[in-house]
């Protein structure tokens, strides 16, 4: 990482906060099974609402951390303990908790205990966006299985991509 602001905090300073189950699972999950990039058409912010609104849905109350300000390098906020789409939880043995993290501006990341999904949304105009998606594991899972969760993963992000895109023609017939 180079940081070319001089006044820059450091990156541990600035990452202050993040659970600590977080980064250990981070640490594990290092090997990439596959990625994917998917264009749709929506304003990127559609897309992380979408996403957010799909793990939201399964907690009653607000993230569980959330942080931003002059100090932090990253603003961003962390809800633990989501439940996973039942797609992914046949393919991974029934773990089922994960977390859900959404780093601004625009990197979204699930991470579970045996896999972390990765979306980074890229606005390629006021109304199309580019989602490039990164699954990462452990490398001792079988290629087989690492395709499977691969593709189940991608039909939930066309989902998510699906979804933004109807709030895109919401938002454009109210201007």
């Amino acid at each position: 990482l180079i940081n070319l602001d001089p006044n820059c905090q450091s990156l541990s300073t600035g990452l202050e906060g993040i659970p600590d189950i977080l980064i250990k699972r981070l640490f594990h999950h290092s090997h990439i099974y596959g990625s994917k990039w998917l264009d749709f058409l929506s304003n990127w912010k559609h897309s992380g609402q979408t996403l957010s609104n799909m793990f939201s849905g399964s907690k009653s109350e607000k993230p569980d951390f959330s942080w931003d300000g002059e100090q932090v390098l990253t603003p961003a906020y962390i809800m633990e303990k989501i439940n996973l789409p039942a797609k992914i939880r046949v393919l991974t043995g029934g773990y089922d908790q994960a977390i859900f993290c959404w780093l601004f501006p625009n990197l979204l990341m699930v991470v579970s205990e045996t896999h972390t999904a990765c979306v980074i949304l890229q606005a390629t105009s006021m109304g199309k966006s580019l989602h490039r998606i990164f699954l990462l594991g452990s490398a001792t899972l079988p290629a087989e299985e690492q395709r499977s969760l691969l593709d189940a993963w991608l039909e939930i992000f066309r989902e998510i991509g699906s979804e933004a895109e109807k709030l895109q023609k919401a938002s454009e017939k109210w201007g």
